[in-house]
């Protein structure tokens, strides 16, 4: 009864509007929902080591043009709630997306006190898979660090991953949430502040103020002049080498390290350098009795100038110098045989 009412109703609108010669605006067309394009990414991922992930770890999951810095996605921030590994995640996808575009995934397991574990996948096309599968996820190494910043004699590594900011103060991580500036970027956590801006930063941790951070670049044309060649030294300190017992150097291209003899001995242990900065050991020496007091005193001065190194000068193919300050410690040329 109802419905005959309501086409009673309707029917001298109809009318109305046949004779007036106009017709209802038609409905907006619905677009179809696309089947084959994908909202979200679908993935697992996994580690090898044993250790238990603690209540408060956090899972970061981001999406980026691959080869290029930064996401493009809205990134994921999950916390895990004791859950463990293999974690499955699901990352919104943005509308806007090229589905052809290559992109790569990026994600971290961060928690308080805990390592860090990140893994990137390699390139891939949403329109190919929505589904990345296992991503495997290893300790942060120091290739991961996206900057290297100089407070003072402080070292600092920074690597930003969604709204997370990792810092390495002199090789110890500390996990940084995102908080408001007035310009910047800056990050805190209960003991340490880190503020990056126009290239510089700051650096606080509790009630200790750093020097100004300034910027360090994580490639160095001195490592390709440096690495894999034999370097005799020429001078220690001022001083010419005792007779047929002059040191040499070689920094070694894998694992960073320094091999070298002293002039009987020989030491060895690792480096790093950024830019002109490098820092040198804890060297390791044998101990095998040297001929006279001289060479052990040079060996003592070889390796009490290595630990107060700070600088490095490469002339490619001519002369190495290392410094403490203005303070030239070593020159050494390529030994020829």
């Amino acid at each position: 009864m109802r419905a005959f009412k309501l086409l009673v109703l309707s029917t001298p609108m109809v009318l109305l509007l046949a004779c007036s010669g106009e017709l209802p605006p038609a409905p907006p067309a619905m677009t179809p929902i696309d089947a084959d394009r994908p909202d979200r990414l679908k993935g697992e991922v996994f580690y090898l080591d044993r250790r238990a992930l603690s209540d408060q770890a956090e899972l970061i999951v981001e999406l980026g043009l691959s080869g290029e810095p930064g996401p493009i996605a809205q990134p994921l921030a999950l916390p895990l709630n004791g859950q463990q590994v293999p974690i499955a995640f699901e990352l919104p996808l943005p509308e806007i997306l090229d589905h052809s575009t290559p992109v790569a995934l990026r994600a971290a397991i961060v928690e308080p006190g805990g390592p860090v574990r990140i893994g990137t996948s390699d390139a891939f096309s949403l329109a190919d898979t929505p589904d990345i599968g296992q991503l495997r996820l290893r300790f942060l190494s120091e290739e991961d660090y996206q900057a290297t910043y100089r407070c003072g004699e402080t070292a600092v590594e920074v690597l930003s991953i969604g709204e997370s900011l990792i810092v390495a103060v002199d090789g110890e991580e500390h996990i940084l949430s995102a908080v408001p500036a007035a310009s910047g970027a800056r990050y805190r956590n209960e003991q340490l502040e880190f503020w990056m801006h126009q290239g510089s930063a700051r650096l606080g941790i509790g009630e200790r103020e750093f020097p100004e951070c300034r910027s360090v670049e994580r490639s160095s044309e001195h490592f390709e002049t440096l690495v894999d060649m034999d370097w005799q030294v020429m001078e220690i300190d001022g001083q010419a080498p005792v007779p047929d017992s002059a040191p040499e150097l070689r920094f070694l291209r894998e694992d960073s390290r320094l091999a070298g003899t002293a002039g009987c001995n020989r030491f060895g242990g690792p480096f790093t350098l950024e830019g002109q900065a490098i820092e040198i050991g804890p060297m390791m020496s044998t101990l095998m009795a040297c001929p006279d007091e001289a060479v052990n005193d040079q060996e003592r001065r070889v390796l009490d100038a290595l630990s107060a190194v700070e600088r490095v000068e490469v002339d490619p193919g001519k002369e190495l110098r290392l410094y403490a300050g203005d303070r030239v410690l070593f020159r050494a040329r390529p030994k020829t045989d």
